[in-house]
């Protein structure tokens, strides 16, 4: 998996992406102009995963410019217990795009692969 600052990714389809960031580390503004260059790599239009089964934090200029990429197409936040499924729900009123929460990994891949058209 290729890696980032604050964790990794990996390309689920041709536009479809998976972050997963490290246990306990904190993403920022810095952090999102990472995310950012990795939607620009993919392609005019991005779906993404995160995956949250590891506790991290995110503070709100880093979902602020998250949520501002122009390419970014939709989320699915992977929450497998409830304290990241709390966090996650917080931030989805803040989305310009269809987002989602699921319990499971699977789910969220297939509600993605439904937005990518």
């Amino acid at each position: 998996m290729p890696q980032l600052s604050f964790g990794e990714y990996s390309l689920l389809g041709d536009n479809i992406i998976e972050f997963l960031p490290n246990a306990g580390v904190e993403v920022d503004a810095a952090e999102a102009l990472e995310c950012r260059q990795v939607y620009k790599e993919i392609g005019p239009e991005v779906l993404i995963l995160v995956n949250r089964s590891q506790p991290y934090s995110s503070t709100f200029e880093f979902i602020m410019s998250i949520m501002d990429s122009p390419e970014l197409k939709a989320i699915a936040i992977y929450a497998p217990n409830n304290i990241s499924a709390i966090v996650a729900d917080t931030q989805k009123p803040l989305s310009k795009v269809p987002f989602e929460r699921f319990h499971l990994r699977d789910e969220a891949i297939n509600w993605l692969k439904r937005h990518n058209t």
